[in-house]
């Protein structure tokens, strides 16, 4: 059933790439890219965490995560291009996906060694991405209020 798991985040994921960018062009971009953080680390440490061996809930998160985290792939590039000068892009969009791709090579050996410390269990794991999540949150808010100001009401 593992490897059924990536067909079912891969079709969440089709309408997650759009349809949360249509919110965007209305609501703001970093605003509905904080909104998309905060669901996929809240999907993460309660729907995953509390999935146990229940397939119907695994099935689920797979299924939303990947409509969430679709909408993360496909609004990251709208948010570089907002806060940078069109002639800057190419080097901030390099810069932001070589920071992405140190995260990635040092996290699948850290969560291996959670995991081995967990014996084989993936809560560890589970709690790992989900603060993970949570941190991108913060750090997407951070980045609204430095650029657009702290008022709810502004569109970014």
């Amino acid at each position: 059933m593992s490897y059924l798991l990536i067909p079912f985040l891969n079709n969440g994921a089709i309408p997650g790439r759009f349809l949360p960018s249509l919110v965007a062009d209305r609501l703001g971009r970093f605003n509905v890219m904080v909104l998309t953080s905060l669901i996929c680390s809240l999907l993460t440490l309660a729907l995953w965490f509390k999935a146990g061996n229940n397939l119907a809930a695994i099935i689920c998160y797979a299924v939303f995560f990947g409509f969430w985290s679709g909408a993360a792939i496909s609004l990251t590039p709208v948010c570089i291009s907002q806060v940078c000068a069109t002639e800057d892009y190419g080097k901030r969009n390099g810069t932001t996906f070589t920071i992405v791709s140190i995260g990635t090579l040092v996290g699948i050996p850290i969560a291996g060694a959670i995991q081995e410390r967990s014996g084989g269990e993936y809560g560890g794991l589970i709690i790992f991405g989900g603060v993970l999540y949570l941190s991108a949150t913060v750090v997407f808010i951070l980045a609204r209020g430095i650029c657009a100001g702290w008022s709810l009401k502004t569109k970014f």
